[in-house]
């Protein structure tokens, strides 16, 4: 280094290059180092104080294994949680005066169209007045029941009919000429068991009756034949009675269906 210009000569070159390079500026090359001032020495920090030994930190004592808990059932009178209260004094509708103005509208205007429409059905006349009748239910159809068959035609059971009535002449003759009340029994009770034998069923509900009368009116008359061999006395009249009133009515419900049929008309006091 020359002192005096204060630069480093190169080793290499012999290039002067300015104080503090390293490397030389013209061939690179490194240049020697320049001897620095050594700086002053700092002056000396007072020893540090002894520092006690901190003492280890307690040991926390190992935690209990956790045991298993029943969950608790929320008490019967919790309330949920989003359930909303009541609203504070000074939120609720009636506070409102905008919503109070809307609600004494809508009642108004509510009230008036109810007056105005019956204002006008009062000032109607009643003929103009549409009376809807209600809808009617159709009631459930009974079932039909089957048309009974008769089980031998009408002439025929009329024909039957008439041969009883001939037969019971022989009974009203030995009852009535001949006193032989024991005869008339007979023929009323032989009688009554041959109407038994007849089938009525299927045949018009007129004929049907005149049947069942001219059967109660031979068992009647039977009756009326024992009481005569019993006593012969006026206790036998009621039945007697009795039988001559149901012979009659046989003959007002026969004699209609004898006449379609071709058959000859009953004498009530011929029976």
């Amino acid at each position: 280094m020359e002192p005096a210009t204060g630069k480093v000569a190169c080793a290499a070159c012999g290039h002067a290059s300015p104080a503090g390079m390293r490397f030389c500026t013209r061939c690179g090359a490194q240049l020697a180092s320049v001897a620095e001032p050594e700086p002053a020495p700092a002056p000396e920090s007072p020893a540090p104080a002894p520092v006690a030994p901190r003492a280890a930190p307690p040991t926390a004592p190992p935690e209990p294994a956790p045991t298993a808990v029943a969950p608790q059932a929320a008490p019967p009178t919790a309330r949920p949680r989003w359930t909303l209260d009541a609203p504070p004094a000074n939120e609720r509708w009636w506070r409102n005066p905008l919503v109070v103005a809307m609600a004494i509208v809508t009642a108004l205007g509510g009230g008036g169209v109810a007056s105005w429409q019956f204002f006008i059905r009062s000032s109607a006349p009643a003929s103009s007045i549409r009376h809807v009748a209600p809808p009617s239910v159709p009631r459930p159809e009974a079932p039909t029941p089957d048309p009974v068959v008769p089980a031998v035609e009408e002439d025929v059971f009329v024909a039957r009919i008439e041969r009883v009535l001939e037969r019971s002449r022989a009974g009203l003759r030995a009852a009535r000429t001949e006193h032989d009340y024991a005869a008339a029994f007979d023929n009323r009770t032989y009688l009554v068991s041959v109407l038994d034998g007849i089938d009525a069923s299927g045949q018009a509900a007129g004929l049907a009756r005149a049947y069942a009368t001219l059967r109660k009116a031979l068992f009647a008359s039977a009756r009326a034949d024992r009481g005569h061999l019993l006593c012969a006395c006026d206790e036998t009249l009621p039945a007697d009675f009795t039988a001559t009133d149901l012979k009659r009515r046989f003959a007002r419900q026969f004699n209609p269906y004898a006449r379609r049929n071709g058959a000859a008309t009953v004498d009530p006091d011929r029976i």
